[in-house]
């Protein structure tokens, strides 16, 4: 029994209580040829090397597969006409910014590497072709988004409406909560963070302060040190709480402390001098902290807890300022955490909503209402907006599918279905959708996808594949071989189980196969299990070795295999707790302070490989740093700190996996440049014995300095690039497609151990076709990544190589389709383009 089929069976099984979400009381589904059906039903959508896809078996795969968005998209275009027409290109391009970059602020997009960006290109480009758009037309691109803005601009204005014929529900006074709950107006304050709670504690100390002392925050007078005082010892006979002036007057010097490379503030100013205050470091608006996953959680600290006192009224205890650090939050730092302190010195109140001027007034409103046009409200506006339509189906398959889809608990009676003549699929008050209308529509959208699938199961069924797999009766229902009747019980059993659960009373066995799997009856569902298993004997007749070899010499000749380590310096001199662009902050020295610099880099790479050469890890020399004071006289760590580094310990192989030439690619140039230096220096014969190595330098990347500690690889057999190299000197092997001069695998070593990998594959494990020890190492390490990329999933239906192997054969035989021939001519091409990007991503 092939373990593969066993695994998808139990992935079946494993879902079967979980997907099942609805309790919907619905009529039953009897056969497809209840539901109305195309014209010309048998005719040849596509026909060629005796293979036929009929233009109803397009369309009932088609159906089932994404039959109800489409049909949903169909009738909403029809019903949003003048709406679409509305939409403006202002509208479609910030809407597909949006959909491309998550943003439509272009500050953050420019903010994006190459990488990103071709990454997101990408993704982009994959949705567009999934969703049957041709990308290379511009205003196929602008529809692929007009029918969204246009459902979200009629949402909205029904949502106007409401307010509008609502009497209970006041609309201005509703925005005028939102606007006082999200516009609190900017604060000025002094913000210091603390890298670690041992930083918070040295800083206090260094300026004989007490925290959360008697209310407020205590200064220190008496004759033994503080660090020699406990808690218990600190009484208003040796420590004084500090009068609110006071208060700000350490908090200067704190800043000036902390921030010593930032412009020192003057330590004579009062709060009245807000002047001083006006770089961004100072300056705290409400909305922008509350959206920023950064400043979350310190938001409420700043515009609810602290409060500016009222100097007329002498009962009024409000503190400007925490007395303690808080927890700040920690979502860009790995290990350390970090604290911050505040002193509030002025807010300046937001303009009165009664006093917005009518411009204004309107972009708050704007503002509310796309706050309340959720995904959700536009869903149920959609439905509600077909129901005045009276929307009928006329498909049982379709209202079974409705219904699963926008959820509804309420019975059959709230999806309008009846029997009609067999040419409507859907009928509205204002217009009927043809099945012919409906069937042209899914074609042009999923046509080229749907057909290059079909294809490819007929072509597995016809192939000898087949009768190898399963012997020569295709008739599966019927078949005697052994591997199709395992399959066979398998479904029964799995049939059986949903006769026996309380699911059975929901659904038929045919509506449960046909909503969650897709599938259309006992017969599709073995047809499509079965042929699944034949998917990998398209792999060595169709495979291009050379492509394969090509990629085996880049791995070869790029070969890593080496867990690493790293302590990066960086600088983060906005305070966002991200690094800056270290190599334009280097690059943009004066000659002066790039000198200074210099010095201090030269010294602090010493210090950072002498404590970890006498003994300390990464991590605690990371932490030794940040929890270091700032007092040059008590520390060696304290002239860096003062300088603006910073150090941050991260695991490049924190699930314990190897870093090798497909991860590395993940990293910018220079680190990538300089781990492969590391690697090489590593593999040499002085340290090649050692478990680690440390590396003799740092280097800088954008994101900093790194110091990178190496150890071997997760297999310390393959620490170095094994050899491929193979002479039969003693005549063991048949194939001599396995002898090979050179360490690198050759065409013809990757050729036969394909062969012997696929009929491994097939046997459970097990293969009776031998190999050379070394030849089999070397390929499973530079190889095998690249094939089992190629191989169809095991627990889904889906093959890109497959489907690019069918698209090719179909180009190559200039098959015509037999409507929207153009079209999907443009969408087999591009759809090969991103079965291809799939399976070679790294190419």
């Amino acid at each position: 029994m092939d373990k593969k089929v066993v695994k998808r069976i139990g992935i079946i099984l494993g879902l079967f209580v979980l997907v099942i979400v609805l309790a919907i009381g619905c009529n039953m589904i009897t056969s497809e040829d209840d539901d109305p059906q195309v014209s010309d039903p048998d005719r040849a959508f596509l026909e060629f090397s005796g293979i036929t896809i009929t233009r109803q078996s397009l369309y009932q795969r088609a159906k089932t597969l994404e039959g109800i968005s489409h049909l949903l998209n169909y009738v909403d275009e029809k019903l949003l006409e003048d709406y679409i027409d509305d939409v403006t290109l202002e509208d479609i391009q910030e809407e597909l910014l949006r959909i491309k970059y998550g943003t439509t602020d272009q500050a953050i997009i420019d903010e994006f590497t190459e990488e990103q960006l071709e990454r997101y290109e990408q993704n982009f480009y994959y949705t567009i072709v999934y969703s049957g758009f041709n990308p290379e037309r511009p205003e196929e691109v602008e529809r692929f988004v007009s029918l969204n803005l246009a459902k979200q601009h009629a949402t909205r204005n029904e949502l106007l409406k409401d307010f509008e014929e609502d009497t209970a529900i006041d609309l201005d006074a509703q925005v005028q909560k939102h606007y006082e709950e999200i516009y609190r107006g900017d604060i000025t304050a002094i913000e210091l963070i603390f890298h670690s709670q041992q930083e918070y504690e040295a800083t206090l100390l260094h300026f004989n302060l007490v925290a959360d002392f008697e209310g407020g925050i205590g200064l220190y007078r008496g004759a033994t040190p503080l660090e020699d005082m406990s808690r218990e010892d600190l009484t208003l006979a040796n420590t004084d709480v500090m009068p609110e002036d006071l208060v700000f007057d350490y908090f200067i010097k704190m800043y000036n402390y902390l921030y010593q490379y930032r412009e020192q503030l003057d330590e004579n100013l009062t709060m009245e001098d807000t002047f001083a205050f006006g770089d961004d470091y100072f300056q705290f608006n409400y909305k922008e902290m509350k959206d920023a996953p950064r400043t979350q959680r310190v938001t409420p600290i700043l515009f609810t807890e602290l409060a500016i006192p009222d100097p007329e009224d002498e009962d009024d205890e409000s503190l400007r300022y925490t007395v303690e650090a808080r927890r700040y939050n920690t979502q860009m730092q790995r290990y350390e955490h970090n604290y911050v302190m505040y002193f509030k010195i002025d807010q300046t109140e937001p303009v009165a909503f009664d006093d917005l001027d009518q411009a204004r007034h309107e972009e708050v409103t704007n503002e509310y209402l796309d706050r309340l046009v959720t995904t959700e409200l536009v869903v149920a506006f959609m439905v509600e907006l077909r129901n005045r339509e009276n929307f009928t189906l006329h498909d049982r398959h379709l209202k079974l599918s409705y219904e699963q889809m926008i959820g509804s608990m309420v019975g059959s009676d709230s999806i309008r279905y009846k029997e009609g003549d067999g040419t409507v699929v859907a009928s509205l008050d204002s217009f009927d959708i043809t099945v012919d209308e409906y069937f042209e529509y899914m074609v042009r959208r999923i046509g080229a996808m749907v057909a290059v699938e079909m294809y490819l199961e007929e072509y597995l069924l016809q192939s000898d594949y087949f009768e190898i797999k399963y012997g020569t009766n295709r008739n599966l229902i019927k078949s005697n071989d052994p591997r199709v009747k395992e399959v066979r019980d398998l479904i029964d059993n799995l049939a059986y189980q949903f006769g026996a659960s309380p699911y059975a009373n929901s659904y038929t066995w045919d509506e449960f196969i046909y909503l969650f799997y897709g599938f259309t009856s006992d017969e599709d569902f073995l047809r499509r299990m079965a042929i699944s298993e034949l998917n990998k004997f398209l792999l060595t007749p169709n495979m291009d070795f050379e492509k394969a070899h090509e990629f085996v010499e880049k791995h070869h000749d790029n070969y890593l295999n080496v867990r690493a380590e790293h302590l990066l310096v960086y600088i983060d001199f906005d305070g966002d707790l991200d690094p800056d662009d270290f190599l334009e902050w280097r690059d943009g020295l004066s000659t002066e302070d790039y000198d200074e610099y210099y010095a201090l880099r030269v010294q602090l790479e010493t210090m950072l490989i002498d404590a970890v050469n006498d003994g300390s890890t990464m991590r605690e020399v990371a932490n030794m740093f940040n929890r270091a004071s700032r007092n040059e006289d008590d520390n060696d760590w304290a002239q860096f700190k003062n300088f603006g580094f910073k150090v941050r310990y991260e695991n490049l192989s924190g699930d314990g996996t190897a870093i090798n030439y497909l991860s590395v690619q993940n990293y910018v140039d220079e680190f990538k440049d300089n781990l492969y230096r590391i690697y090489d220096r590593y593999t040499g014969s002085e340290y090649i014995e050692d478990a680690s190595m440390l590396d003799d330098r740092i280097f800088a990347t954008e994101f900093g300095m790194h110091l990178v500690n190496v150890r071997k690889g997760t297999n310390a057999a393959i620490f170095e690039v094994p050899s491929a190299a193979f002479e039969d000197t003693d005549n063991e092997f048949d194939d001599a497609r396995w002898e090979n001069p050179s360490s690198v695998p050759s065409i013809d070593q990757l050729t036969a151990w394909s062969e012997r990998e696929i009929d491994r594959l097939e046997n459970g494990g097990q293969t009776s076709i031998p190999v050379p020890a070394d030849v089999d190492l070397a390929i499973r390490t530079l190889y095998s990544p690249y094939f089992n990329g190629l191989l169809p999933s095991s627990d889904e239906f889906f093959d890109p190589f497959g489907y690019v192997t069918m698209i090719d054969l179909m180009i190559e035989n200039n098959v015509e389709f037999e409507m929207e021939d153009e079209h999907l001519q443009v969408m087999i091409r591009a759809l090969r383009e991103v079965y291809e990007m799939m399976l070679y991503p790294n190419n």
